[in-house]
């Protein structure tokens, strides 16, 4: 699955919703835009890869719009969704769509998650 360009995490702004890439596992992971806990929580190494919760986040993109067509990256990112993690409604922000679209696309993926 291709991903789209990353922008660099020196423009990354942790108060915003984003859509991260893990370089580690490659994979997008949703940000609903929790500064505080960004802070907290992410290092920087000397070459702007941060180290946060296991995953080494290496650039992010913006996200898509409401109603638009769904996407490959947000279909993955929705795949490994932690529902205890992260409520419907930071996932929304986070991709631009209504928390009814995202927990529509969610049931629609369960089956593909076998």
């Amino acid at each position: 699955m291709s991903r789209p360009p990353l922008r660099p995490m020196s423009e990354f702004d942790p108060a915003r919703p984003a859509i991260l890439h893990d370089e580690l596992n490659e994979v997008m992971v949703l940000w609903g835009g929790d500064a505080e806990h960004w802070r907290e929580h992410a290092t920087m190494d000397r070459i702007g890869v941060f180290e946060w919760d296991g995953m080494l986040i290496d650039g992010w993109v913006l996200p898509w719009s409401v109603g638009a067509a769904w996407t490959n990256e947000e279909d993955s990112a929705l795949l490994d969704y932690d529902e205890q993690r992260y409520p419907v409604e930071r996932i929304a922000a986070a991709l631009g769509r209504w928390p009814e679209e995202i927990s529509r696309r969610i049931e629609a993926l369960k089956p593909r998650a076998r």
